[in-house]
């Protein structure tokens, strides 16, 4: 079964993006696009990687549309799935 995300549009080209940590709506990974060009700040766990890919697809982009993935700092509910989220994503730097 493919991971819906659960997605808020904040403005400004600015995405929460659920990262369903631990419950719903507890943590946000954030997808910002700005004209196809992408950046995530941070990744949730490796739970939280299918719901960012499926946000991608939810705004129009596609995993190499993804520039660079921002880790806020090292906690799993932040940083734990960046190793999984950059192997999809073939053009991102962290």
């Amino acid at each position: 079964m493919m991971a819906t995300a659960r997605c808020i549009g904040i403005g400004h080209g600015i995405t929460a993006v659920d990262a369903d940590y631990m419950r719903p709506l507890l943590d946000a990974s954030h997808l910002i696009n700005e004209g196809g060009r992408a950046a995530f700040v941070d990744t949730g766990c490796n739970h939280s990687v299918p719901f960012l890919l499926d946000a991608l697809v939810q705004q129009g982009l596609q995993p190499g549309d993804v520039e660079y993935v921002f880790l806020t700092h090292v906690h799993l509910d932040h940083a734990g799935g960046a190793g999984l989220l950059m192997q999809s994503l073939p053009n991102a730097r962290a």
